[in-house]
C-alpha cells in the first residue's frame, strides 16, 4: 500500500537569555486576535540577533505562551509588548514542526483542487488555521483546524490539505510565515484560499 505523509508537530519550551535585559530579541511576528490569522507566528529572525544566536526558534513557529502568559487571545500589539518586556530571560511555549512520518493509507485515486472562500463577519473573528511546512516537500499544509474557528465552521478544509494560494497569491512553494503575512494584510475577509487534498472517487 502507498504511504501517506502525516504531519508532526509538538510543543516545546524555549528559554532565551540575554545579558542586557532591554536588548531586542531580533525577530518579527505576525498574527494576533485582532488579525485574520489569530495565532502569533514567528515570521522572520534577524541575523546576529539574540534569537538567532540561541537557534531554537524558527520562522513558522507558533508562540503559545510568553513567560507563562497565554497569548492565544491577545492582540498583535499586546504580543509585541510582552516580547519587549525587559528581563534577563524569556520563556516561550511554542508549537514547532517536527517533519512528518509515513503511515499506511488506502491508494490515492486523484487529487482535487478545492476553492474555499472564508468570509469574516467581524475582524476579530479567528480563522482558526494552523499552518506548517514539511521538511522535504515544498509548500505549506494545514496542521490543525481550531474548534470554533471560521475554517472549522466552513467544513471544506481538512488536516494535511496543501494550500496552493491565498487571495490569488501563489503559495505552492511558500512558507507558513509568508501565508501569515498575506492573511494579516487582509482586513475584512479572506477570499480565495485554495488547497489541494487527496480524495478517492
Amino acid at each position: 500500500l502507498p504511504q501517506r505523509a502525516s504531519l508532526l508537530a509538538e510543543t516545546n519550551t524555549v528559554e532565551i537569555h540575554r545579558e542586557d535585559p532591554e536588548e531586542e530579541l531580533g525577530m518579527r511576528i505576525v498574527g494576533g486576535k485582532d488579525t485574520p490569522l489569530g495565532n502569533i507566528v514567528v515570521q522572520e529572525i534577524f541575523q546576529d540577533s539574540v534569537v538567532a544566536a540561541d537557534g531554537k526558534l524558527a520562522p513558522g513557529d507558533h508562540i503559545l505562551e510568553v513567560n507563562g502568559v497565554n497569548i492565544s487571545s491577545v492582540t498583535h500589539c499586546q504580543a509585541i509588548a510582552l516580547l519587549r518586556q525587559p528581563c534577563d530571560a524569556l520563556h516561550f511555549l511554542v508549537l514547532q514542526e517536527k517533519g512528518f512520518t509515513n503511515r499506511t493509507a488506502p491508494p490515492v485515486v486523484n487529487q482535487e483542487v478545492v476553492h474555499v472562500i472564508l468570509v469574516k463577519r467581524d475582524r476579530s473573528e479567528p480563522l482558526g488555521i494552523k499552518l506548517i511546512r514539511k521538511t522535504d516537500v515544498p509548500g505549506i499544509f494545514i496542521l490543525d483546524l481550531l474548534d470554533g474557528g471560521l475554517a472549522a465552521k466552513n467544513g471544506k478544509l481538512r488536516q494535511n490539505d496543501k494550500v496552493l494560494s491565498i487571495n490569488g497569491q501563489d503559495l505552492r512553494q511558500g512558507t507558513p510565515e509568508a501565508a501569515a503575512q498575506i492573511i494579516q494584510v487582509s482586513l475584512k475577509d479572506c477570499p480565495g484560499s485554495q488547497d489541494s487534498r487527496n480524495r478517492s472517487n
